[in-house]
């Protein structure tokens, strides 16, 4: 059965703080992060990659989104790792594609909201997990980072606009994982008591109108937790945290694997946001 979309608002702003947390140090009006000592271990499965140079969007445009014609192949980053924002007004969206809704935010000096939340240049976000390829474009899931006076919590934006700077130090346990038609698993270490949240991304390849997914997690007993299965024919999330499983709280640390089999374009994470 196809997942079913996670309920984003507390999960993300739980995770958001993480990050904000762990990146204290580099925050700043023009920050310069630090570099990570050892960053997650993950063993992923992926697809040989294409880096394209990225389009510039006309400097003050209020509307930079990715150009109309579709990328060559993944733009790859190595994640976690901090970003700097490339063009102005580019569009942080909820989930990854162009017809996608903005993310919203909140302006802390008056106390308002930002219904629709749009980045400038020069801005830093850190890249958490990605890339997903979809609607002929490479999709970074990013967090909030910066000293500006707009927050927010996780959304997704395109690579066109983003060029990666340094690791993120001290980002709570996470394995992350992507592939182009083919599966692949992610494995890290969880301390005892880890409460684990999967997400994971998919949907058909260029050119085809459907595929076919199967995500679970291996616990460091090595028993099978099934998140979500099915057929996919347009973007889909396969999302579980322990209120929904109780078997994702971990009172043994260990091991804990991602497992994705499928012929989707996909991506996704398992992530324990207490540390």
């Amino acid at each position: 059965m196809p997942g079913r979309p996670m309920p984003r608002a507390s999960v993300a702003l739980a995770l958001s703080a993480l990050v904000l947390a762990a990146c204290a140090t580099a925050a700043g009006d023009n920050p310069s992060p630090s570099t990570v000592a050892s960053p997650p271990s993950v063993s992923p499965t992926v697809s040989p990659s294409v880096s394209p140079a990225p389009p510039s969007p006309s400097p003050g445009d209020p509307s930079a989104e990715p150009s109309a014609s579709p990328t060559v192949g993944v733009v790859r980053f190595e994640t976690p790792v901090l970003g700097r924002i490339t063009g102005d007004g580019v569009a942080v969206r909820v989930r990854p594609g162009l017809d996608e809704p903005l993310v919203e935010g909140f302006e802390m000096a008056p106390g308002t909201e930002v219904p629709e939340v749009r980045l400038a240049s020069g801005d830093m976000v850190g890249l958490i997990w990605g890339p997903m390829l979809h609607d002929g474009h490479t999709w970074y899931a990013v967090r909030h980072h910066d000293a500006r006076n707009i927050t927010w919590a996780e959304g997704w934006i395109a690579a066109d606009f983003v060029e990666p700077t340094e690791p993120i130090q001290n980002l709570p346990p996470v394995a992350v994982a992507d592939g182009q038609g083919s599966g692949g698993t992610a494995t890290v270490t969880m301390p005892q008591g880890a409460q684990l949240y999967v997400d994971v991304m998919a949907a058909p390849m260029p050119g085809e109108d459907r595929c076919e997914a199967t995500v679970a997690v291996l616990d460091p007993e090595g028993r099978r937790i099934e998140i979500g299965s099915g057929e996919v024919s347009e973007l889909t999330i396969f999302f579980a945290s322990p209120l929904e499983q109780r078997a994702l709280s971990m009172p043994a640390g260990g091991d804990v694997t991602l497992e994705v089999e499928t012929d989707c374009s996909w991506a996704g994470l398992v992530e324990n946001p207490q540390g």
